[in-house]
């Protein structure tokens, strides 16, 4: 797959749609849709840090 700009932003607005579904699932659904979300919080939390090491490594290399 392919795309332009920061991933961990495309995996916050997908993250979103999730907020969306609360509305429409049963309750018993509730901890696994919360734990999912908790899941990709962190997800999202280690991709922003893998960007920030790539964009200092590509940065360090200009100077």
């Amino acid at each position: 797959m392919s795309w332009s700009g920061s991933r961990a932003a495309l995996m916050e607005a997908n993250a979103r749609l999730l907020d969306s579904l609360e509305a429409q699932i049963s309750t018993n659904l509730m901890p696994i849709v919360a734990d999912a979300k908790a899941q990709l919080a962190q997800e999202i939390a280690r991709e922003r840090e893998c960007e920030s090491a790539r964009d200092r490594a590509r940065d360090e290399t200009f100077e």
